[in-house]
């Protein structure tokens, strides 16, 4: 089962052998993970990865859409502000809840130094033995799959809200004044403009999504089998069903993606 895996360590020092323990616990599968810690300005940062392929899609999502929440959206989550939902939409992206964004900020803000991991996790006793006589407290969700989701909803509120315009658009040229409604007519025609220009750019997101995506499944296939030439019996049979787990499941978050992109570009020509 995937999991975004937290460690937390009273130092950095304590951080390295927890970075190199989880390493070598080969019942599960490592697929990005960085040493993390909170500089004196507030600002998380990345001290490390633990992976050999820091550039790689899997390293870049991690790192990239969740350490990158856990400086202004995890405190906006905290503190109950205004940027409230749009921090708490963007840790649903991420694959976690605000919750466990709160848990990794407080441990950091108290001057720990934490391990964050997303693995393919067997048995989780197998990391919680391994961190505890490092002095390692472990914090874990299973991963969400929510993100892909988002990307249709949001072109799907667009799309609503240019059909609303373009009717109060059509409503307005058959009003008797007609120098307001002119007025009024190019205000709407600006943001009529607006919205179809968003509506382009959450489509390309949403393409470079089905991409990503496809990357993804592929980096994570192949240290699957990278691990079943040097895996025992036993291990090679667990591997070759994580790896016919992984194909189903990227196939069809893929197939999904291009329906909704599909869908929405049907809608918005029609």
């Amino acid at each position: 089962m995937q999991k975004i895996i937290f460690v937390s360590f009273k130092n950095e020092k304590q951080a390295h052998e927890g970075a190199r323990a989880m390493s070598e616990v080969h019942t599960n599968v490592l697929y990005a993970g960085a040493i993390i810690a909170q500089d004196p300005n507030g600002k998380v940062v990345v001290r490390q990865s633990i992976v050999d392929r820091p550039a790689s899609t899997l390293a870049g999502l991690l790192l990239g859409n969740l350490v990158g929440l856990l400086g202004p959206a995890a405190v906006a989550i905290d503190s109950g502000s205004g940027a409230l939902l749009g921090a708490a939409i963007d840790a649903a992206k991420a694959g976690i809840t605000p919750e466990f964004l709160q848990t990794i900020q407080k441990e950091l803000a108290a001057g720990k130094t934490g391990v964050i991991a997303e693995v393919d996790e067997e048995w989780e006793s197998a990391i919680d033995i391994r961190m505890e006589p490092l002095g390692g407290t472990v914090f874990r969700q299973t991963k969400m799959q929510l993100e892909d989701a988002f990307f249709e909803k949001e072109i799907e509120a667009h799309q609503a809200e240019l059909a609303r315009l373009e009717s109060e658009k059509e409503a307005n040229a058959r009003m008797a004044e007609k120098q307001e409604s002119a007025e009024r007519n190019a205000r709407l025609q600006a943001k009529i403009a607006t919205t179809k220009r968003q509506i382009q750019e959450k489509e390309n997101r949403l393409a470079d999504r089905i991409r990503s995506v496809r990357e993804e499944g592929e980096e994570k296939i192949a240290l699957l089998q990278g691990q079943m030439t040097t895996a025992n019996d036993e291990a090679k049979v667990q591997i070759d069903q994580r790896l016919k787990d992984i194909r189903a499941e990227y196939r069809m978050r893929a197939k999904k993606l291009r329906q909704a992109l599909e869908r929405r570009k049907k809608f918005h020509a029609a």
